[in-house]
């Protein structure tokens, strides 16, 4: 039977005029679908643009952003898209939305935090008004100002519910309750995490394997070894060559036995 696996639907210094900076260059090559530089020099204007523009309050300027940032790039959801599909062609899911705004952020020097949780990813930006909690993908109502709001919207999230829309696939539970602050270099590990669920769920294993093992690098998360531990079982249950088998089994056997997981190829 497919498994679908659900994730969650996750600075730059200074862009120099013309210029892509090296975060940036790490959020692009997780990407399967690569922006040319015309396309990424967008987001190079946005942010001269957005300087130019600040000169109200604050949460004021964080607001007409957050619009503004919907109207240029975010034109539709597609879950599981690419981070380059944002400059391509407008798509984007709840991570590479975040990924878009920690550069934009970032780059306006607002101090801000990426939440992520089992099954979503939010922003809570400090202002001089207090805190504002960015659902990306809520273009209407994402922008979220009330504390009581916020606070209840995080203890929500904290009770990390999935909700699906059909009952047509299956859909795989994480073992674990996540709440973390994600900081905005190990964003290209979740960028590359989802890569490997897409392979997975694609039937590619290997390169399931390989988008895997470039996540870890990054950052480690337990989300990381608990799709390793589905992704070892499905190798062996599969009909790749031994060689095969026996090259990923080679790579995670550390994490294989420390789950009490069989690793004897078939």
């Amino acid at each position: 039977m497919r498994l679908i696996v659900a994730l969650f639907l996750f600075i730059l210094p200074s862009l120099a005029m013309g210029q892509v900076m090296p975060f940036f260059e790490d959020l692009v090559s997780t990407s399967i679908v690569k922006p040319t530089t015309r396309e990424s020099n967008k987001l190079n204007d946005f942010i001269k643009t957005l300087h130019s523009q600040r000169r109200v309050s604050e949460n004021k300027f964080l607001k007409s952003t957050f619009k503004a940032t919907h109207q240029k790039f975010l034109k539709s959801y597609s879950q599981y898209s690419d981070f380059g599909e944002i400059f391509k062609n407008g798509k984007y899911d709840c991570l590479t939305a975040t990924a878009l705004f920690s550069v934009i952020l970032s780059e306006m020097h607002f101090d801000y935090k990426i939440i992520e949780t089992n099954y979503h990813i939010f922003i809570l930006v400090d202002t001089e008004s207090g805190q504002v909690m960015l659902e990306t993908t809520d273009r209407l109502f994402g922008f979220v100002e009330d504390p009581m709001e916020i606070n209840n919207k995080i203890d929500l999230y904290r009770q990390n519910r999935m909700t699906n829309s059909g009952n047509d696939k299956l859909y795989y539970y994480y073992t674990f309750d996540l709440y973390n602050e994600v900081g905005p270099y190990q964003v290209p590990g979740l960028l590359y995490f989802n890569q490997a669920i897409k392979a997975y769920n694609r039937g590619d294993l290997l390169a399931c394997a390989s988008f895997l093992e470039q996540s870890r690098k990054i950052y480690e998360s337990p989300r990381v070894d608990e799709l390793t531990v589905v992704l070892v079982k499905s190798v062996l249950e599969s009909n790749l060559s031994t060689d095969a088998k026996s090259k990923v089994l080679r790579q995670y056997r550390y994490l294989v036995m420390s789950k009490g997981s069989p690793v004897a190829v078939r």
